[in-house]
C-alpha cells in the first residue's frame, strides 16, 4: 500500500514537472516544443489518473491553446471539447467546485474566431451564468466574458446588445483596477468603434481623447 502511495507521489511529480515545462515553454512562444511536452503530460495523466480526471482535462484544454495559436482550428477544438467533456463529468460527482469556465471561453473563442457565433454564445452566457453562481453579481471574472460577448455581438452588427455588454464590462473594469487601466482602454476602443459605425462620430472622438490619455498614462508607467 505504502509503495503504491510512494509510486502514485513520483508520477505526481513527473507530471508537475511536464506540466511546468510545457507551460514555461509556451510562455517562451516555444509552440512546437511545448506540444510535444505537453502530449507527454496528457499521456501520463491518462496513465496514472484514467481518461476521465481533471489532470487529463487540463493538459487537453492547454493543447487546445497551443493549437489554436497556429491556427490548427479541428484539433484546438477536439482538445477544448474533450476537456470540457471531462470537465462536466467531474462536475457531476464531485463534492468540490469544479471550474468550467476556462474551458468554455476558449472553446468560445475559438468558435468567435472562425465566425461560428451561434456555437460561440451559448458557451459564452454558460461561463458568464458559471461565475455568476460561484462569485456572485459584479464580481471581475465576469468582465472578459461580458467583453467577448460584445465582440460577438459586433461581429453579428447587432449594436445595441454589443454596447449594452462593453458598459458593463467597462464597470466592472474601472470599479476593480480604477479608470485608467490597459482593460478599460480596450473597452473604450471597442465602444469607440460601435459609435463610428452607428453614426456617432463626435461621441466616438471623446472616446479616442480618452483612450490617448490612457496610453499615454501606461508609456510612462513602462
Amino acid at each position: 500500500m505504502m509503495k503504491k502511495k510512494s509510486n502514485l507521489k513520483k508520477k505526481e511529480m513527473e507530471l508537475d514537472k511536464l506540466t511546468d515545462k510545457y507551460m514555461s515553454l509556451q510562455e517562451k512562444g516555444n509552440i512546437v516544443c511545448s506540444v510535444v511536452v505537453a502530449k507527454q503530460a496528457l499521456q501520463l495523466a491518462e496513465k496514472v489518473f484514467g481518461p476521465d480526471h481533471l489532470n487529463v482535462a487540463c493538459a487537453q484544454n492547454s493543447l487546445g491553446i497551443m493549437h489554436a495559436v497556429q491556427n490548427k482550428y479541428v484539433e484546438a477544438e477536439m482538445y477544448f471539447k474533450r476537456s470540457l467533456e471531462i470537465h462536466d463529468k467531474v462536475v457531476q460527482t464531485s463534492k468540490k467546485p469544479v471550474d468550467v469556465a476556462p474551458v468554455l471561453i476558449n472553446l468560445a473563442l475559438l468558435y468567435r474566431t472562425h465566425g461560428q457565433y451561434g456555437l460561440a454564445e451559448p458557451l459564452y452566457k454558460r461561463a458568464l451564468a458559471i461565475t455568476l453562481c460561484t462569485y456572485g453579481s459584479w464580481n471581475i471574472g465576469q468582465a472578459p466574458i461580458l467583453y467577448d460577448l460584445g465582440e460577438l455581438e459586433k461581429a453579428q452588427k447587432n449594436y445595441v446588445k454589443a454596447e449594452e455588454y462593453f458598459k458593463s464590462a467597462l464597470d466592472l473594469w474601472k470599479m476593480d483596477s480604477g479608470p485608467d487601466t490597459p482593460n478599460v482602454a480596450l473597452n473604450l476602443e471597442s465602444m469607440a468603434d460601435i459609435y463610428r459605425k452607428t453614426g456617432r462620430e463626435k461621441d466616438a472622438e471623446k472616446l479616442d481623447k480618452r483612450i490617448a490619455a490612457i496610453r499615454a498614462k501606461e508609456s510612462v508607467k513602462q
